[in-house]
């Protein structure tokens, strides 16, 4: 992903407010065939992916928690931040590859999804399947969606949110579809042109229950989430052309807490 990534920096001159260019002028490493695929899909719903595009990057207070729970989601389980706001951490549900934090006042549970790691083969063994449209034979799938009915079954009565950034945020698309939670959050998300994400930008366009309870945050010029309209999407500039900081969760999470979780500056 990091060569995909470094392969954008020639790419970023072209920023634009609509689908088609950003499409037609930060997609030259995409094949001939899948860039058919996106301009077609443009053609059918143009209206409809015309985006504004804000210098400020502003989440309403609910989605910043999203944000600071995917954040989280990286650290390991024992060094994770034992509450956020209102949400503390449920140490017996969260994994590894996940972080679940509660707010039992408002009843509301936060599934925090981790992105990629470049140094580990699982996750990139991971992207590749989701990539390939063969998601099912994963077992970072399975294992998400038993994450998310283990917090049910715990939490029957509470409100739910799932999040994550990168590939992993496809991988809240996912959960998102075949559980419906209350609303899903994503950043960056990884995007390919597969079966699943054509149906969920259809889901989109005929306004479906889980892509209206859907929110994708992304950096104009991120590579890895051009084609990313899932849900209610909301794109900001950077004054940055580097590929990895357009990228990074960091974007997206209060200066704070990234001061207090240094190992975001390896997420993809």
């Amino acid at each position: 992903m990091r060569k995909i990534l470094e392969k954008a920096k020639n790419i970023q001159n072209g920023r634009s407010q609509s689908f088609s260019k950003i499409n037609k002028k930060n997609t030259s490493s995409l094949s001939e065939k899948t860039q058919k695929i996106l301009n077609k899909t443009y053609e059918k719903y143009m209206k409809k992916f015309e985006q504004q595009i804000s210098p400020i990057i502003e989440l309403s207070e609910d989605d910043s928690i999203c944000a600071q729970v995917a954040n989280e989601s990286y650290i390991e389980p024992k060094l994770r931040n034992k509450s956020l706001s209102n949400f503390i951490l449920n140490e017996t549900l969260s994994t590894t590859d996940a972080a679940i934090y509660v707010d039992t006042t408002r009843q509301i549970c936060i599934l925090g999804l981790r992105w990629t790691i470049i140094t580990e083969f699982k996750d990139l063994s991971s992207d590749v399947q989701i990539v390939l449209d063969i998601q099912w034979i994963d077992p970072r799938v399975k294992n998400s969606l038993h994450a998310y009915d283990s917090c049910k079954r715990q939490y029957e009565h509470f409100s739910f949110r799932v999040c994550g950034h990168s590939l992993w945020g496809t991988l809240s698309y996912i959960v998102a579809k075949h559980r419906e939670p209350n609303k899903c959050v994503v950043f960056n998300p990884g995007v390919s042109i597969n079966t699943f994400f054509l149906q969920m930008l259809e889901d989109t366009i005929k306004k479906i229950k889980r892509t209206e309870q859907t929110t994708t945050y992304k950096m104009l010029g991120d590579i890895i989430s051009t084609a990313a309209f899932v849900g209610h999407t909301k794109i900001f500039s950077s004054t940055s052309n580097d590929p990895l900081k357009l990228h990074a969760m960091d974007n997206f999470v209060p200066k704070k807490n990234n001061i207090d979780n240094p190992s975001t500056k390896d997420n993809v």
